[in-house]
Formats: structure tokens, sequence, C-alpha cells
């Protein structure tokens, strides 16, 4: 039987599952791992800090999946980003890419990333990216259509995410989003001018960020939970008196055959699946009762209530999209979808 590593956090937890029990303890890896046995492979977990350290040795022999992580900060975000792309470097095959994981809280390389598949699928919304404030004090003569949409780099439902609804407005929200305060550095950087003569201060706005163009009339967005052939959908309502709909809470959400799928979603999100070649992926969709718009990807550690609520999940049969109503652990799915996938690479 084959074998896969799983590489494992700081806590020995793998993977991110709404219904952990205990709370926040990801996946159950006794479960995982039958699942994986399932389907051929026998999953062997190793913390991630054994890899590089002294004593751990780089896995050469099988392939490697791992987790990732939402701390504070990102910072140990950060520190698996290091090992993953080691990982890559040293020619282990690591499963998704590491592209993907730098996508993860990462909205800005998400748009990188998007655009690298020259797939016109994936390409909308219209949407610009940036290092510091100044860059769209540079460009602000290009932004003639309001409302238009500001995000954050990094965090999820709907935290980070503002409108602008004039030029005015745009300015002053992206100087906020972007800040990036430091006292004394900043401190120091003022008077730096006073002392050589030509300096350019250093930006105190240096939070990344993107500004995106607005759907308007929206009601609601869709979550679409791909693991493999499967294809979880829940609908999310927008807020009263807001426009974004992922920070309405779970409880407004509407899961499985509750939902009415407007007709060409579910190839719409199939499109984008086979386009980015992954094993599984969390897809928020918009539809403006003409056209579907792709507002954000993430291939990993993503929320899985919509898996875990939903009655049933989709499948295509002879090109026809059926409910099935079976009930499936977010294991199963997550290891039947990955072995697959890593199938594929691996012979």
């Amino acid at each position: 039987m084959k074998k896969i590593i799983a590489l494992t956090d700081y806590n020995g937890q793998f993977g991110t599952k709404r219904g952990a029990v205990p709370y926040r303890s990801g996946f159950n890896k006794a479960q995982l791992a039958a699942e994986f046995k399932s389907n051929g492979y026998n999953l062997e977990y190793l913390p991630i800090a054994n890899v590089f350290s002294r004593g751990g040795s780089i896995v050469e022999d099988a392939p490697v999946i791992y987790t990732s992580s939402e701390d504070h900060g990102l910072l140990y975000k950060s520190y698996i980003e290091d090992v993953v792309l080691g990982l890559e470097i040293c020619g282990v095959k690591v499963f998704p890419g590491y592209r993907f994981l730098r996508a993860h809280e990462n909205k800005v390389f998400m748009e990188i990333l998007r655009t690298s598949y020259k797939n016109s699928i994936l390409n909308a919304p219209i949407t610009d990216i940036y290092g510091v404030h100044e860059d769209l004090l540079s460009k602000q003569d290009e932004y003639s259509e309001y409302p238009t949409v500001l995000k954050r780099a990094h965090g999820s439902m709907s935290r980070g995410v503002d409108i602008a609804r004039n030029r005015n407005e745009l300015l002053r929200k992206a100087m906020r989003i972007s800040s990036s305060p430091s006292f004394f550095a900043d401190l120091k950087d003022k008077i730096r001018p006073w002392i050589h003569k030509g300096y350019k201060k250093v930006s105190a706005r240096r939070n990344k960020f993107l500004i995106q163009k607005f759907i308007p009339n929206l009601d609601s967005d869709w979550k679409v939970l791909v693991f493999g052939s499967r294809f979880y959908v829940f609908r999310r309502p927008v807020r009263a008196g807001d426009f974004r709909a992922s920070g309405s809470g779970h409880k407004n959400y509407l899961y499985g055959d509750q939902v009415v799928v407007p007709e060409g979603m579910l190839n719409f999100a199939s499109s984008i699946y086979k386009a980015l070649n992954v094993p599984h992926v969390s897809l928020d969709i918009a539809y403006d009762e003409k056209e579907f718009f792709l507002i954000e990807m993430q291939f990993l550690y993503f929320g899985t209530v919509g898996q875990e609520k939903a009655n049933c999940f989709y499948e295509s049969i002879d090109g026809e999209w059926k409910k099935n109503y079976t009930k499936l652990s977010v294991e199963r799915v997550y290891a039947e979808s990955m072995a697959r996938y890593i199938d594929k690479f691996t012979g």
C-alpha cells in the first residue's frame, strides 16, 4: 500500500472542521487515516517541526499533505509556508502545491494566482492590487465608476471589506485599511529628512489591499465546496442595509436542498474547478441574474459548515446535475478527493 505523509501543527492537529471535538481540533485523525486506507494509502502523521529542524529529515519517499493556520497575525502560517516551499524546492511532492497555500488568507496573491491561469472564467470581477496607499494615490484618476469595493488582504466573514461611494471615500477608507503604524519607527522616519537630504520617508500605510468592481443588486451569494465529483452548495443572504453576504451568520444560510441553485451555476463552478486543477476548493460565487462572478477562492483550510450541514450534494451524471442525499463525513470527502488527485501525479 502506498504512503502519504500528513504534516500536523504544533498542537498535533490537521485541517479544520466546524464540528470538531474538542473545539477547533481539526479533522478526526484516526478517521482520516481510515478513509485514506480505504483509498489505498497508509497515512502517517509527522509534526511539521520535525521536517527541517535538528534531528529531522526531509521526506522524499512519499507525497506530503499539510495543514494551514489562521493564527493572529498569520505568524505561524508564515512558518508553514517556509516549510512547504522548502519541501517543494527539495523536490518533494506536496499537495496542494505551495502557491495554493500562499493564496490562503492572502487575497492579493489569490488575485495574482487567478490571473496566472490566463482563463477568462477566473478573471472577474475586475480587481486591482496595491502594496501601499501611495500607489493608489498615483492611480486615483483611473477610478471613475462608483461604488467600488475595498478589501484587506486577509480576513474572513466579510471582515476587512468595505465600500467606497466616491473618490474621497475610496482614498480615506484605503488609507485606513492600509495603515501600518509603528510609533518609534514612524518617529525616526520623520527625523531622517532633516538629517539626510533627499531622503524619502517609508510609507506608514503598508498593509496590502485590493479594490474590486462592485456588483450591484445582489441579495445573496453562493458558496460552493468542491471535493472531487461532489459539489456542496449553500446560499448566504446579504445583510440588511449592507452589501456583504458572508458575514450574515450561519443561522441565516440555506443548505443542501433548501437552496434553489441558479441554472448554470454548477456548470460554472465545475469549469472553475477543472481549470484550477486542485483536489478541492471553496468558491464564492455571485450572480446578478445575468452573469456569474467568481469573487474569491480558497484551496485548503476553508470552512466546512456547508459540507457538514447540507443534507445533500450535487454530482454530474451523464451531463445532468443530480442531488445525492448520502451523508458523508468531511474526513471521507477530503480523503477521497485528495487520494484521487494524488493518484494522477504519482501513478
